[in-house]
């Protein structure tokens, strides 16, 4: 990510004193946002603007790792109809707002895999809008429970409050969600309407906290 660019530099810079011919490539979300900082500060070889698309829908390789991690950041789903300004959802997604998800036995086999061979049981969910395919996150979760999954799961990011009904909560939480964050971006409507979100409203904001109350989450300030 850009706030991370440093330490992108320092792996290139080291990389290059360990492999010295190597022909070093730097491509994700720093370099196609910002890829003039890149090629100005980095020293790489080439940097990479876009999505590769034939390595989207691979897992990591965690067998590159000495010792595995403790988790693992799963990705369901790519783009969102919606376009916040402050967003870079549609910039990383080609530009456009198409909506493209996994078929959810392929995220659970990729989970049983992680589980199985890992010992991996923290699983997060990093989405550019989970919800918004409306019964496919869904279905992810109910997959896990009929499964008997032990698992702990979260979703920093947050979901829109407008999909967060009490059936999808209640799902997360039987999944393995002991936390939900709720975005709460702005209070005044005005500041929604600058920031291009006509679909976000402290109305949908009080109707997703009363369903996560309700599902049994207890609510934290």
């Amino acid at each position: 990510m850009t706030y991370w660019w440093e330490s992108t530099r320092d792996a290139v810079h080291l990389v290059r004193q360990v492999f010295p011919r190597a022909r070093i490539v730097v491509g994700g979300l720093y370099p196609t946002l910002a890829p003039e900082h890149v090629a100005e500060r980095l020293g790489a070889d080439v940097v990479f603007v876009g999505e590769l698309s034939a390595a989207s829908e691979l897992p990591a390789d965690l067998s590159l790792y000495e010792k595995p991690p403790t988790y693992s950041i799963i990705t369901t789903s790519r783009g969102c109809p919606w376009e916040c300004h402050y967003c870079s959802a549609r910039a990383l997604n080609g530009g456009s707002n198409k909506m493209r998800a996994r078929e959810p036995e392929d995220v659970l086999a990729e989970i049983e895999f992680k589980h199985r061979e890992y010992g991996i049981r923290r699983f997060g969910f990093y989405e550019d809008n989970a919800l918004v395919l409306r019964g496919h996150l869904h279905r992810i979760l109910d997959l896990i429970i009929e499964r008997d999954l032990k698992l702990t799961l979260y979703a920093p990011e947050g979901f829109e409050t407008r999909l967060l009904t009490e059936d999808v909560v209640r799902a997360m939480k039987a999944a393995g969600f002991e936390k939900i964050h709720l975005p709460f971006e702005a209070l005044k409507w005005d500041t929604n309407l600058g920031w291009n979100r006509r679909h976000a409203s402290t109305a949908s904001f009080e109707r997703a906290l009363d369903a996560t109350i309700a599902a049994g989450f207890r609510p934290r300030t």
